[in-house]
């Protein structure tokens, strides 16, 4: 599917007549602050799956990982999407970012589908890594996939006071990022729709998304 189009055969899935939008795609693809702006833009409710998760249980994701694992992180995701398709009251008029290993895990790109519309917000692992690899350096909790795959890649890096990100660590963290991509790709392509963020600012994303969807008469 090309970008900026709507998937006619995912349109056929059965979705939520609630005016729901998820977010999905890789970390720092922007989903959180894109979210934010287009339930502002939309006059829709926002959430975040991490944000719940780490509320329901008094640990950020990184802790999570540390003391559980990937594996129970997971199902935690998956549960928060349980509760929302299963509430007596229907999610509804909500913009919500899901976590970016959330759609690859068992069948839940097919739950994110009945939930709402799903958006994959497709960026370049090159414009990712710049991106990430400050925040990425600064906390390697902040991002506990990529954080622990660069805990060597980091190593040639000066100590300084404010840390940057070598031209070698963002080499790492793109190969890093590419082969998530890879991994990824063939559950974040059966989203309803494909958006290209690279070159574009959060406000670029969420206006090409609220026209596709009016045109489509999605909304």
């Amino acid at each position: 599917m090309k970008d900026n189009q709507v998937n006619q055969e995912s349109t056929g899935t059965k979705m939520s007549p609630c005016g729901n939008i998820v977010l999905i795609g890789l970390s720092g693809a922007g989903k959180t602050s894109c979210a934010e702006l287009l339930a502002e833009l939309l006059n829709l409710s926002m959430l975040d799956t991490d944000k719940i998760i780490q509320n329901s249980v008094g640990k950020s994701v990184a802790e999570i990982f540390k003391d559980e694992g990937e594996g129970h992180f997971r199902e935690l995701e998956r549960a928060v999407i349980q509760e929302l398709l299963g509430r007596a009251e229907p999610l509804k008029n909500t913009v919500l970012s899901v976590g970016g290993g959330l759609p690859t895990y068992r069948d839940n790109i097919d739950l994110l589908k009945r939930l709402g519309f799903t958006v994959f917000l497709n960026t370049s692992p090159k414009t990712l890594a710049r991106r990430l690899a400050e925040d990425v350096v600064a906390d390697k909790g902040l991002r506990p996939l990529l954080g622990a795959g660069n805990s060597q890649a980091s190593g040639g890096c000066k100590d300084t006071t404010v840390p940057s990100a070598s031209d070698r660590h963002i080499e790492n963290l793109e190969k890093r990022l590419s082969e998530q991509l890879a991994g990824r790709f063939k559950h974040y392509e059966k989203a309803h729709m494909v958006v290209n963020t690279d070159g574009k600012t959060k406000q670029d994303v969420c206006f090409e998304i609220q026209t596709i969807l009016i045109n489509n008469t999605i909304l």
